[in-house]
Protein backbone atom coordinates (compact mmCIF):
# COMPACT_ATOMS: atom_id res chain seq x y z
CA UNK A 1 0.00 0.00 0.00
CA UNK A 2 1.25 3.43 -1.23
CA UNK A 3 -0.12 6.40 1.18
CA UNK A 4 -1.81 9.48 -0.63
CA UNK A 5 0.12 12.22 -1.29
CA UNK A 6 -0.50 15.84 -0.61
CA UNK A 7 -2.04 17.62 -2.89
CA UNK A 8 0.23 20.69 -4.16
CA UNK A 9 -2.59 22.36 -6.86
CA UNK A 10 -3.98 23.03 -3.33
CA UNK A 11 -3.58 24.99 0.09
CA UNK A 12 -1.71 22.95 2.53
CA UNK A 13 -4.63 23.39 4.81
CA UNK A 14 -7.35 22.75 1.77
CA UNK A 15 -10.26 20.48 2.84
CA UNK A 16 -8.63 17.82 0.18
CA UNK A 17 -5.30 18.16 2.07
CA UNK A 18 -6.88 17.64 5.48
CA UNK A 19 -8.49 14.56 4.55
CA UNK A 20 -5.56 13.40 2.65
CA UNK A 21 -3.66 13.00 6.33
CA UNK A 22 -7.07 11.39 8.17
CA UNK A 23 -6.52 9.18 5.39
CA UNK A 24 -3.20 8.20 5.68
CA UNK A 25 -3.79 7.87 9.78
CA UNK A 26 -6.34 5.44 8.95
CA UNK A 27 -4.75 3.58 6.16
CA UNK A 28 -1.83 3.28 9.34
CA UNK A 29 -3.91 2.16 11.61
CA UNK A 30 -6.19 -0.50 10.09
CA UNK A 31 -2.57 -2.03 8.34
CA UNK A 32 -1.18 -2.41 12.04
CA UNK A 33 -3.21 -5.99 12.39
CA UNK A 34 -1.75 -6.95 9.25
CA UNK A 35 1.65 -9.11 8.71
CA UNK A 36 1.87 -9.62 4.92
CA UNK A 37 1.37 -5.72 3.84
CA UNK A 38 3.92 -2.61 4.10
CA UNK A 39 2.91 0.98 4.00
CA UNK A 40 4.95 2.57 1.33
CA UNK A 41 5.25 6.70 2.93
CA UNK A 42 4.49 8.78 -0.57
CA UNK A 43 6.84 11.64 0.71
CA UNK A 44 7.52 13.50 -2.03
CA UNK A 45 8.69 17.46 -2.46
CA UNK A 46 7.14 19.62 -4.89
CA UNK A 47 9.73 19.00 -6.83
CA UNK A 48 8.51 15.86 -8.02
CA UNK A 49 5.48 17.29 -9.41
CA UNK A 50 4.11 19.08 -12.75
CA UNK A 51 3.98 22.48 -13.06
CA UNK A 52 -0.01 22.23 -11.73
CA UNK A 53 1.15 20.40 -8.95
CA UNK A 54 -1.62 17.59 -8.94
CA UNK A 55 0.11 14.96 -11.09
CA UNK A 56 3.71 13.17 -10.87
CA UNK A 57 6.38 14.84 -13.29
CA UNK A 58 9.04 12.17 -14.69
CA UNK A 59 11.59 12.45 -11.89
CA UNK A 60 8.62 12.24 -8.90
CA UNK A 61 7.84 8.68 -11.17
CA UNK A 62 11.08 7.60 -11.08
CA UNK A 63 11.58 8.50 -6.95
CA UNK A 64 8.18 6.84 -6.30
CA UNK A 65 9.10 3.38 -8.68
CA UNK A 66 12.53 3.68 -6.49
CA UNK A 67 10.46 3.78 -2.98
CA UNK A 68 8.29 0.79 -4.87
CA UNK A 69 11.62 -1.01 -5.82
CA UNK A 70 13.26 -1.06 -2.63
CA UNK A 71 10.41 -1.77 -0.74
CA UNK A 72 9.49 -5.00 -3.19
CA UNK A 73 13.47 -6.46 -2.73
CA UNK A 74 12.95 -5.51 1.05
CA UNK A 75 9.70 -7.75 1.51
CA UNK A 76 10.55 -10.23 -1.37
CA UNK A 77 10.93 -13.74 0.09
CA UNK A 78 9.92 -12.67 3.75
CA UNK A 79 6.88 -15.29 5.06
CA UNK A 80 4.27 -13.56 6.87
CA UNK A 81 0.89 -14.54 8.53
CA UNK A 82 -2.22 -12.77 9.04
CA UNK A 83 -3.50 -12.42 5.66
CA UNK A 84 -4.92 -9.29 4.61
CA UNK A 85 -8.31 -10.29 3.48
CA UNK A 86 -8.96 -12.10 7.16
CA UNK A 87 -8.24 -8.91 8.84
CA UNK A 88 -10.79 -7.36 6.67
CA UNK A 89 -13.44 -10.04 7.30
CA UNK A 90 -12.71 -9.61 11.23
CA UNK A 91 -13.53 -5.82 11.29
CA UNK A 92 -16.32 -5.78 8.52
CA UNK A 93 -18.29 -8.74 10.66
CA UNK A 94 -21.05 -7.26 12.39
CA UNK A 95 -21.43 -4.71 10.26
CA UNK A 96 -22.42 -6.24 6.91
CA UNK A 97 -22.96 -9.52 6.25
CA UNK A 98 -24.49 -9.60 2.90
CA UNK A 99 -27.30 -11.92 3.52
CA UNK A 100 -30.60 -11.13 2.68
CA UNK A 101 -29.16 -8.29 0.43
CA UNK A 102 -32.09 -6.93 -2.02
CA UNK A 103 -34.36 -9.60 -1.09
CA UNK A 104 -37.86 -8.85 -0.17
CA UNK A 105 -39.39 -10.60 2.80
CA UNK A 106 -42.98 -11.43 2.80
Amino acid sequence: MITVPHRHDLQETSCVNMEIEVFDRELHTMMKAVDNMKIIQANLSRNDFTLHGLHLNISGKGNMAELVGENVKETNGKKRRNPLHSVMLRQSKGSYSGRNQGKINK
